[in-house]
């Protein structure tokens, strides 16, 4: 279950509770800009990010509390290692700590942000999964109608070498072409930091992981093969494939306790939302920012 991307801004919640406080509470709202002699009062402010929020960052806070509520009193814990596994199945999945960083920055969020919703996503799971009672067919059906996620993709394992132009990506080409080694012409030419150290080497890759154009290429050539240049978003690659891997189809036999994990995740994903309304609706709950914004 993986709803952590389209999560509302959440460093923005402390900021609107604390302004909702000075209308709960009567006080005067200071000056948090002048310009030009003109004051931006903190009410102003205040009003500003509740129309562009919405409201949706107190209600995602509100729903957090009454998660952790729940999870107290039917004895589910979450503990930090939890939490930990599935920062890291996060980073996995987005492909390292850069990318997860970027990600992050995209939302507004901080690595606190996630931690606290991954720990709300996993007590969700934890108290609604024990409800799931999959039967065999079930999972058989769940199985045929998924079995992209399951066994072995085709993959190919690649070199590459980054040049800014498409003059220098035929130049690199014509010099192996020449019999030049393309691991040292990597080392010497590439532009890729993070690969021309390991002669522009990348490992094994799977369609879907790079850019579409470099996997056209690269999944076109066989083990010896060099492409012509390709151009992406970071430049110009000429591109080498040292092997490759055919797709094997897994059997539903090899992948039971994946198939049954996974439905079992599908399942608390869509069961969530009417759960979470059912507990809003039992709640006492007094929204202050609510009743703020309507003065």
């Amino acid at each position: 279950m993986r709803r952590w991307l389209p999560l509302v801004a959440v460093f923005v919640a402390g900021l609107v509770a604390g302004l909702a406080g000075g209308y709960a509470f009567g006080r005067l709202s200071p000056a948090v800009a002048v310009v030009n002699g003109e004051v931006i009062t903190q009410d102003e402010l205040y009003r500003e990010l509740l129309s562009r929020d919405g409201g949706a960052t107190l209600s995602s806070l509100i729903d957090q509390v009454l998660v952790d509520q729940e999870a107290a009193r039917t004895g589910v814990s979450v503990t930090d290692d939890d939490v930990d596994r599935a920062i890291e199945g996060i980073r996995t999945q987005v492909g390292g700590q850069a990318a997860l960083e970027e990600a992050l920055a995209q939302y507004g969020m901080t690595i606190s942000d996630l931690r606290r919703s991954e720990r709300t996503e996993l007590e969700i799971r934890a108290i609604l999964a024990p409800t799931i009672h999959p039967t065999e067919a079930e999972l058989r059906a769940y199985f045929t109608d998924n079995q992209d996620r399951y066994g072995q993709p085709e993959e190919v394992r690649v070199q590459h070498i980054l040049v800014a132009t498409e003059s220098e990506a035929l130049d690199v080409k014509k010099e192996l072409e020449a019999g030049a080694d393309f691991a040292e012409l990597a080392k010497e030419r590439s532009l890729d930091a993070q690969t021309k150290d390991q002669g522009g080497e990348l490992g094994w890759i799977q369609k879907g992981q790079l850019d579409p154009a470099f996997e056209e290429a690269a999944f076109a050539l066989e083990p010896g093969e060099v492409s012509d240049p390709v151009e992406t978003s970071y430049g110009w690659h000429v591109i080498r494939v040292e092997d490759r891997k055919a797709a094997q189809p897994a059997t539903y036999e090899e992948v039971r306790d994946r198939v049954r994990q996974d439905y079992i995740d599908d399942q608390v994903a869509q069961k969530a939302p009417d759960w979470l309304t059912d507990l809003r609706a039992k709640a006492t709950i007094v929204n202050r920012l609510a009743q703020a914004a309507s003065r």
